[in-house]
C-alpha cells in the first residue's frame, strides 16, 4: 500500500472513530437525562403518596380521639422502608396506655391507603418540645415586627439551649446609639408579652442581646 492510500485509510478510520465517539457521548447524555427524569417522577410520586398517607393517618387518629401532635413520613438512608412517624402529646402514662393502639390503627390506615410498605414509629412529644414549638412561633412574630418598625434591624437569632432562651437582635447601631438599643429591647419585650398572652403560652426565662455594628468587629 502506497503512502497516499495509507493516508486515506487512516483518515477514514479517524472519521469513523470520531463518529462512533460522538454517538457514544450523545447516547450517554441521553441515558443520563432519562435517568434524571425518571428519578424526578419517582420522587414526585413519593411526595404525593407521603402527603396522602400523612393526611389519612392524621385524620384516622384524630377521629379516634388520640392526642396526636404531628404525623410525618421519613426516609432514612439504608432503611429498608420509609417510616411514618407519629408524635403524641400528653403525659408519659397516657403515652404508654395508647402507644400500641395508635400504632395498630396507623398500620391499618396506611395499608388501606397504599400497597407500599411503611414502618410506623410512635413517639411521645415532650413538654419541652411542645413549649419550644409554641415559643418559636412567638419569636418569628417578634422578628417580623422589629423588621417592620426599625430600619436599623439587620437580623435575628435565638437558641433554647443552653437555658435560658437567648434572643439576639442584630442591628446597624453603634455604641453611641444606646438609647435606641434600649428602645428596641423594650419593644421586643412588649411583643413577647403580648404574644404570650394571645397564645396562652407559659412564660420562660429569656435574655435579649442587642448586637451592634461595633460588636461585629470585636467578634
Amino acid at each position: 500500500m502506497n503512502r497516499k492510500a495509507l493516508s486515506m485509510v487512516l483518515a477514514c478510520m479517524f472519521i469513523l472513530f470520531g463518529t462512533y465517539s460522538n454517538n457514544h457521548l450523545i447516547d450517554e447524555k441521553e441515558k443520563q437525562l432519562q435517568q434524571r427524569k425518571q428519578a424526578r417522577k419517582t420522587e414526585q410520586k413519593f411526595v404525593k403518596l407521603s402527603s396522602r398517607v400523612t393526611k389519612a393517618t392524621t385524620e384516622s387518629l384524630q377521629n379516634a380521639g388520640y392526642r396526636v401532635n404531628n404525623v410525618s413520613v421519613l426516609t432514612i438512608p439504608l432503611a429498608p422502608k420509609p417510616i411514618v412517624e407519629i408524635k403524641v402529646e400528653g403525659t408519659t402514662k397516657y403515652y404508654q396506655n395508647v402507644q400500641r393502639d395508635i400504632k395498630a390503627l396507623a398500620v391499618h390506615t396506611v395499608s388501606a391507603e397504599t400497597k407500599v410498605e411503611f414502618d410506623v414509629n410512635v413517639k411521645r412529644k415532650t413538654e419541652s418540645e411542645i413549649r419550644d414549638e409554641k415559643w418559636t412561633s412567638i419569636l418569628i412574630a417578634v422578628s417580623e415586627e422589629i423588621h417592620k418598625k426599625y430600619k436599623e434591624y439587620r437580623g435575628f437569632a435565638y437558641s433554647f439551649k443552653p437555658a435560658p432562651l437567648q434572643i439576639t437582635i442584630v442591628t446597624d447601631l453603634t455604641e453611641a446609639d444606646e438609647k435606641k438599643a434600649k428602645e428596641i429591647e423594650k419593644y421586643t419585650k412588649g411583643i413577647i408579652r403580648s404574644k404570650v398572652n394571645e397564645l396562652a403560652v407559659d412564660t420562660i426565662p429569656y435574655s435579649i442581646i442587642i448586637k451592634k455594628r461595633d460588636d461585629k468587629k470585636s467578634d
